[in-house]
This record gives structure tokens, sequence and C-alpha cells, in this order.
């Protein structure tokens, strides 16, 4: 890809089952010799037992692979205000609130195909486009990457900022467009603040946090199934409602659309704008209710300002960037277990916090609940409000955190205002609005992946005394290189012998992920019909 930048940050990775960790861990043996906070490129203590391998406990790096930046761009476009990554992490897309294609702020999307080099852009704008809509202001994306969701909140097709949303089918070319709007939709309700799509495309969730039945700005959501023609609604309010709440501000769905989580950034149950977010069960009718608060909550913190929901509905990230001292805004985030009654909270919050980061503006979950991803724009490193992200693996306890900045960040950037985490949690997109490359507040946004399979698996060492590295030379999982010399030959062949060998002596034991970078036959487990398979590759 282009614009490549090993700009990177480390912490001490978990033992995952996901996909791209199978890859990445391949043949590593059993015994963790090095503990977190290694420097990449610092000399790697090895243990030599005399009838065990050796393991060197990997690290998260993620690594700047592209900065995405309009082919049309000018300034003020504000590319990058929002963004959504497939759960498959191949298609992005990134919204441009103040395009002028249609007139002042009328608004674009752009959808990158991240498989290709460079990565090929389709740009949408609404069909019935007009000045001031912002059409981009937000944006959503289904995890294979044919469905994008785009927000044009001052639309004003049921009155004056009444708001609407715009569905496009990304299999078809040109793009076929659907168009949503509230059946009750008026003047005032910027129906589209917020949108979030379902990882098979099939149910989208829009926010309209300025909606009056509970009050002025009291807020709502409305569900649609897609599959229907034209899509049916569910209009969700708060049971407790009222005035000021922007219920809607944020919103999220589950991966097959059964769970729905909707922020209320402004709700005063622990004083004036403390915040609160709800769990809605789409399954039944009416939709199940549970009302999430801080346990910590305070005046002012906007608990609820960014939410997003694990793909099957069991974890919950709400983002409080106002949060974690009262008036400080350093900012927090809180996930939660919602398979727990009630649900067990764990907090986040920058190591490296200062006041006025605005941790916690974006978040992003991940679809298997295992990483958070969260939005610092106000952060400081390259300069006032350059911005920063931060992603934590929600396995480790406590949770291990990686910071990514820009490889070019620069004061006034709001680098972290939008995030989004692919399904595995190996690829992040961060949108920087304010970047100037193309002029003042053109944008840009920033595509990170998790590149263990880079400088790991660490040297493994055998009962001789050999020192292995192996390599997967085709990505597909299985570290046919043994010897890491770049070929499959006779010496990779012996290699794989000593270690199945010394597997049936039980002089070794590996491990599930061991087993699954051996499994050359595909049988579930690592014995000499795995050589023979390797022979035959």
């Amino acid at each position: 890809m282009q614009n490549r930048t090993d700009t990177t940050s480390i912490a001490p990775a978990g033992n995952r089952s996901r996909r791209r960790t199978l890859k990445t861990l391949g043949v590593l043996g059993v015994a963790s010799v090095v503990g977190s906070g290694t420097a990449l490129g610092a000399q790697l203590d090895t243990l030599v037992a005399a009838d065990r391998l050796t393991e060197v406990q990997a690290a998260q790096l993620f690594t700047q692979v592209e900065k995405l930046t309009a082919s049309n761009a000018v300034g003020g476009d504000n590319f990058g205000y929002s963004v959504s990554v497939s759960g498959d992490g191949n298609t992005a897309l990134v919204g441009a609130r103040q395009d002028d294609d249609a007139g002042p702020s009328s608004g674009s999307a752009y959808v990158y195909d991240l498989t290709r080099d460079p990565p090929a852009e389709t740009k949408l704008t609404a069909s019935d486009a007009a000045m001031f809509d912002f059409f981009g202001y937000s944006v959503s994306m289904s995890d294979d990457g044919t469905t994008a969701l785009v927000g044009a909140y001052l639309d004003d097709d049921a009155g004056l900022q009444s708001g609407t949303v715009y569905v496009y089918d990304l299999t078809q070319d040109p793009p076929a467009e659907t168009k949503l709007t509230a059946s009750d939709g008026a003047a005032g309700d910027i129906f589209g603040h917020s949108v979030s799509v379902s990882s098979d495309g099939n149910t989208a969730l829009v926010g309209a946090r300025q909606d009056d039945d509970a009050g002025p700005s009291s807020g709502s959501a409305y569900v649609y199934d897609l599959t229907q023609d034209p899509p049916t609604e569910t209009k969700l309010t708060a049971s407790d409602a009222a005035a000021g709440d922007f219920f809607g501000d944020p919103v999220s769905v589950s991966g097959d659309g059964s769970t729905a989580l909707v922020g209320a950034s402004h709700d005063g149950d622990a004083g004036s704008g403390s915040g609160a977010a709800y769990v809605y069960d789409l399954t039944q009718n009416p939709p199940g209710e549970a009302k999430l608060t801080a346990s910590d909550a305070t005046n002012g913190e906007n608990f609820g300002r960014s939410v997003s929901i694990s793909d099957d509905g069991t974890t919950a990230l709400v983002g409080a960037h106002w949060g974690a001292a009262e008036g400080s805004r350093l900012g927090s985030a809180y996930v939660y277990d919602l398979t727990q009654g009630p649900p067990a909270e764990t907090k986040l919050t920058a190591s490296d916090a200062v006041a006025n980061d605005f941790f916690g503006h974006s978040v992003s979950m991940s679809g298997d609940g295992r990483t958070a991803l969260i939005g610092a724009s106000r952060d400081d490193d390259a300069g006032s409000s350059s911005g920063s992200a931060y992603v934590y693996d929600l396995i480790q306890d406590p949770p291990a955190e990686t910071k990514l900045t820009a490889s070019d960040g620069a004061a006034n950037d709001f680098f972290g205002h939008s995030v989004s985490i692919s399904g595995d949690g190996s690829t992040a997109l961060v949108g920087a609005y304010s970047d100037d490359d193309a002029g003042p507040d053109s944008g840009s946004a920033y595509v990170f992946e998790l590149k263990l399979s880079e400088v790991f698996p660490e040297p493994i060492v055998l009962k001789s005394g050999k020192v292995v590295a192996p390599q997967d030379l085709d990505d597909d999982g299985l570290y046919e290189d043994l010897d890491g010399d770049g070929d499959v030959d006779g010496q990779d062949v012996s290699y794989l012998t000593q270690l199945e060998n010394a597997q049936r002596k039980g002089e070794i034991q590996l491990t599930d992920a061991q087993v699954a970078a051996l499994d050359f036959n595909g049988d579930g487990e690592f014995t000499k019909k795995d050589i023979a398979a390797y022979s035959k590759r």
C-alpha cells in the first residue's frame, strides 16, 4: 500500500483465539519469558530447556499502513468527520460532511477498497443533495462491506433540519440508494445525527437526538428492517425520557440486529449531563429496555457521548469524554458485560491522560467483543488537539493499552474524532477531519493494521539447541517455513519431524494455537499424517 509508515506502539498481547492471532503465534512454545514493556528490537532472552520449546511472548504491533484523502479534496471538506470499517477490514467508509458538490456543506462519503494498492475509491452523494444537508455527518458499514449507511442530519424533507439517512447497496454499479426518513419526522429532529447498520446489513438504527416526544431534545431512535420493501420502522424512546436528554445522540446495533445500544449523553440521573445509555432487546415486542449508568457517575461527564456494541450483543462500550474527574475533560470509557445481571463494569482511562484530552469522544468495539478502540481527539502529543486513539485488549486483566498517533500528526488535526475497528480487532480506522493536506480542514483518515506477523513468531529453540524462526510464507495460518530461510524444503520436514517426535514422547505439550499452525491435513491434530501432508505442499 502507499504511504506506509512504521509508526508503532507496543503492548503485550494476550492468548487470543481470533484468526489473525493464530496465524501470528504459529509454533511458539510454552513458557513465556518476556514481560510487558519490552522494546521492539531489544535483545530477547531465550530459555533453553533440555526437553522443552521456548516461547517468547508476542507483542501487539499496530502499524499505520495507509493514509486516506479524497481524490478531489479541498479545504473545508471535513473528510474523516465520520468513519466506519467493514468487519473483515477490507472496506473503509469515510464521511466528508462539508463537501460542496451540490452546494455549501451538501456533503459526501467515500468508499475505499483496502485490498487494492492504492485503495480504490467510490464517491457517494445523495441523489437529492442540497446545500447544508451535511450528508456524511454519520456513516456505518456492514461486515462484508456491501451495505453503507450515511446520515444527512440537516436535510429538510420533513421540515427544516428534520434529517434523512441513505442506504447504499455497494454490490451494484452505481450503488443503489434507498432513503430513510422518520414516519413522524418534524423540523429540528436531526434524524441521522447518528447511524449504525448490523453486520449482515439487514438492520439500520438511526438516532434523532432532538426529537421532542418527551420534551425538547428528549430524543429518539428508529430501527429499520432493511429486508422489507419499504423498510419497516420501530421507534425507541427511553422509558424515563426527559427534555434535554439527547437520547439517540450515538447509536449502535449488534451484528444480527437483535440488540440496540442508544446513548443519552445529557441524562441527569447523577447530575446535569451525567449521561446514560440504554440497551434494547429487539427480539421482544415491545423491545425490552435496560439502562446503563457509570458506577462513579458525576455531573457533566456526558456518559453515553459515544457507544458501540459487540456483534453478539453481549458487550457494550460507552464513552464519557468529559469524565474521569469532574470538570477535567480527561475522558473515560466503560465496558459492560451484558451477560451478567447487573452488567459487570470495567473502566478505561488513558495511561497518559491529561485534562482536556476528550478520551472517549469516539469509541468502537470489535465484533468479537475482545478489542476496544477509543479516540482522544484533543490529545496534544503532536501539538494542541493533534489527537490520538487507544486500542485495548480486553482479554487481559487489566486491559492492555496500545496508543495510536498519526505519522504526520499536527496541531488541530483532531485525529481520533472518529474511530472504527474491524470484527477481529486487527484493522483500525481513525479520522482526522481537520488535517490540512489539501487545504485547511480538508481532512484525512488513517488505516492501522495489527502486524504481528512481520516480527513474530520469535525464534524457537529445538531440543537439540537449534534456534529456528518459523514463517508463514503464504499467509494461510500454517507455518510451513520452519527454519525461516524463505523456502519450504527437506530441512523444514526434518524440523517438523523433531517437533512431532517431541510431542509424541511427551517432551513438549503444544497449545491449541500451535496445533492449528501445524495441522497441515486439517484433521484438528498434529501427527505424522501432517508431516506427510506437509511434504506434498
